[in-house]
């Protein structure tokens, strides 16, 4: 946030680094509600696998495509 504040730009002063600021914020809000529930979701996949081996395999065969012709 603070790069895009310093940036220079063609707008004059203080509206040009408080709109860099303000254009910052939301990527900055989002992305650790992004990260964190896939991060957990990790976890608790590597658990499972830990209590129980074969369940990868078990997910991986349950999701496979059956070709019929």
């Amino acid at each position: 946030m603070v790069d895009a504040a310093t940036k220079e730009g063609t707008s004059p002063g203080v509206m040009r680094k408080v709109g860099n600021v303000l254009r910052q914020i939301p990527p900055t809000i989002v992305q650790p509600l992004i990260s964190v529930p896939e991060a957990a979701s990790n976890v608790i996949s590597g658990l499972k696998s830990q209590l129980r081996p074969g369940t990868r395999k078990e997910d991986e065969d349950k999701w496979k495509e059956e070709i019929v012709d």
